[in-house]
């Protein structure tokens, strides 16, 4: 059966890479339903459809209404929506991801002599003890849901833990710098305003340091 999902998504201007990160489904899927070499379940049509913004209907051809007269098919989510977006499982994986390998780079730029960049390591301190929690705390469970319906969920686990682990690595890398810097005259005061925004940054979250 011929599906109009390539024709839906071009006429929108969008690769298969930018409807990859509105379904939630992986490229590979995609290229396979649009060249007929997969057929979509029911659920992968619904999920095309929310965001394409369309019909399911009109995924087999049939014309999109053009009377303004209402319509007793269900209400679908915008695409690209905020709702769409927050948690899809996808995306998440890649800034989860991004963030670790910001966090392993910066703790790992050591020198023998002049240590990390004391600023450097707190911004990404405070953004990614910010992502985290929020990840945790708001959206994880739909995400792991969404990561299991679109067969994502080791990706998932693996750039949840790198996440932890990256966490647990540039909080201590600050943690020893911190120390050392409080043992010098003229860093003692960076140290005492890099403590204030970490500890302003925490207290919305009612968290600790995660680690």
């Amino acid at each position: 059966m011929e599906y109009k999902v390539r024709e839906l998504r071009q006429s929108r201007g969008w690769s298969q890479g930018t409807l990859a990160f509105y379904s939630g489904m992986s490229v590979s899927q995609i290229s396979l339903i649009e060249s007929g070499k997969r057929n979509p379940s029911a659920k992968s049509l619904a999920t095309l459809a929310d965001a394409l913004g369309v019909s399911i209907g009109e995924l087999f051809g049939e014309e999109a209404p053009t009377d303004g007269g209402p319509s007793l098919k269900p209400r679908r989510l915008p695409a690209g929506s905020f709702e769409r977006r927050r948690y899809n499982a996808p995306a998440w994986i890649a800034l989860l991801d991004q963030t670790a390998v910001a966090c392993e780079r910066a703790s790992q730029g050591y020198t023998r002599d002049h240590g990390h960049d004391l600023d450097a390591l707190a911004d990404l301190e405070i953004v990614s003890f910010e992502l985290w929690g929020t990840y945790r705390m708001t959206v994880r469970e739909a995400v792991i849901s969404w990561a299991k319906e679109v067969e994502l969920s080791e990706q998932l686990a693996t750039a949840e833990k790198r996440m932890s682990d990256a966490r647990r690595v540039i909080s201590k890398a600050l943690r020893e710098d911190m120390q050392r810097a409080k043992a010098s005259p003229g860093e003692a005061e960076k140290v005492l305003c890099i403590e204030e925004r970490m500890k302003r940054a925490r207290e919305p979250t009612g968290m600790a340091a995660s680690r």
